[in-house]
């Protein structure tokens, strides 16, 4: 985005003094709730607008500022050990003046509010003239002063209140958190970066009852929930996506991955690794239309049955010893009941589900058994399942022209119809079986 302010920082030891020396001749102060649980009235002075310093540590921002990192392939902490360089500040205000001018929703912009009502409330500095809340508020406020600086002459200085030289990093934190990071902010932080925040105040020593209480979430258990959340979002993003850090490809999907989180907690060792690597699918594949939440038990109740099918339908790519292979998807969609003792979680499963990461074909075939397993769930309700799953079955094998099929498709082939005359025998002896009961119970 285009910005016409470009910051000069001023050294840290001169806004320093210049703070401190306007701190002691304030006239006026401000009532400040957010600050160590206690009423405290800070002083409130007037500064050029060239003089604060945006935080790097704003969570807002934390998203702007990896995929930057990432995209330049920087330090990780170029952002936070640059905070007094101009050209890192000048990067932040690229960020801020974004999400000052972003539309939301039933949310007026920042901007408009500054330039017809102009600035309400003094902004939050620390005693080194770090803003600690107010970061897009100076933004924009600078940006407008650059664009005409007589209409905005009133932004040529901005009003701060200063924090006591003796509010900690841990301070300026909670007081973002408790600020902004709440259910009734205007313009709510997205849920990665709440996330973040979350990780970063339990990294401090917090317990997940303070933060939600700083939150102001219900308990607990909701700061577990999104950490667990933000560690999926982490295994997906660096070992199946090979995208480590690029949050801005699920910032539409917290809902999946609430969904799949809560399924994956009650998983472990193989079992964890075959439901993530579905769940990771069903990501991949999400559309618009949110259909992964007809799938959300795949992960779950439904994890041993689509287990089962996926071995049914890929006996020789599920083998251990072949599953390490390239894989050739058949389009074949059957619907085959499994005995227990067939559904069994093993690591050619898990094997075959990772060479799906890159082949849509194949994710497409591993959602079409998805949808039968779904499906099924539903006609068993009403006792049409076995009925409808061999129908379809049978269906698709009417439709099969092997005088078009490719010769190097011909031992597949071979191995799929195997499979399905095996299989069509004990299904065959099973129906004999419960017909002989179902006579003997009639009479």
């Amino acid at each position: 985005m285009t910005t016409k302010f470009i910051p000069q920082v001023k050294p840290i030891l001169e806004r320093k003094a210049e703070i401190a020396s306007q701190v002691e001749n304030a006239t006026r102060t401000y009532r400040f709730y957010s600050y160590k649980n206690e009423p405290i009235d800070l002083p409130v002075i007037r500064v050029p607008i060239t003089l604060p310093l945006y935080r790097m540590e704003n969570y807002r921002t934390r998203l702007q500022q990896r995929a930057w990192i990432k995209e330049r392939n920087v330090s990780s902490d170029h952002f936070k050990t640059g905070e007094e360089n101009d050209s890192v500040q000048k990067e932040q205000h690229k960020f801020l003046w974004e999400l000052a001018t972003e539309e939301k929703k039933n949310i007026a912009q920042i901007t408009e509010i500054l330039r017809t009502e102009g600035q309400k409330e003094p902004i939050l500095v620390t005693h080194l003239g770090v803003v600690v809340n107010g970061n897009r508020r100076l933004a924009a406020m600078r940006e407008l002063y650059k664009s005409d600086p007589n209409a905005f002459a009133d932004f040529l200085q901005v009003d701060c209140m200063v924090l006591p030289p003796s509010a900690t990093e841990d301070d300026l934190k909670e007081i973002e958190v408790k600020l902004q990071m709440t259910p009734e902010t205007r313009l709510p932080y997205d849920w990665i970066s709440e996330s973040i925040a979350i990780q970063d105040l339990s990294d401090r020593g917090k317990d997940p009852e303070t933060i939600a209480a700083l939150m102001r979430l219900k308990d607990g258990s909701k700061v577990r929930t999104k950490l667990r959340m933000l560690t999926e979002i982490d295994i997906y993003l660096k070992d199946w996506l090979h995208q480590e850090g690029n949050y801005k490809e699920v910032l539409d999907a917290e809902q999946i991955v609430y969904e799949l989180t809560v399924r994956f907690a009650k998983k472990e060792g193989t079992e964890l690794e075959i439901a993530r690597k579905l769940g990771w699918i069903l990501l991949d594949r999400r559309g618009e239309d949110g259909r992964i939440y007809n799938y959300k038990e795949i992960v779950g109740s439904l994890l041993p049955e689509i287990t089962g099918k996926i071995r049914d339908v890929f006996p020789n790519e599920t083998s251990v010893t072949n599953a390490g292979d390239d894989i050739e998807v058949e389009d074949l969609e059957l619907e085959f009941d499994l005995d227990d003792s067939q559904i069994s979680i093993e690591q050619g499963v898990s094997n075959f589900l990772q060479n799906c990461r890159d082949n849509e074909e194949m994710q497409d075939s591993v959602i079409k058994l998805c949808d039968l397993v779904v499906e099924g769930r539903k006609q068993r309700k009403n006792g049409q399942a076995a009925f409808k799953a061999v129908n379809d079955a049978n269906t698709k094998l009417l439709a099969v022209e092997l005088a078009s099929a490719e010769k190097s498709t011909y031992e597949g082939i071979r191995n799929q119809l195997k499979s399905i005359q095996s299989r069509v025998s004990v299904l065959l002896e099973e129906l004999s079986r419960l017909e002989g009961r179902a006579v003997i119970n009639t009479n």
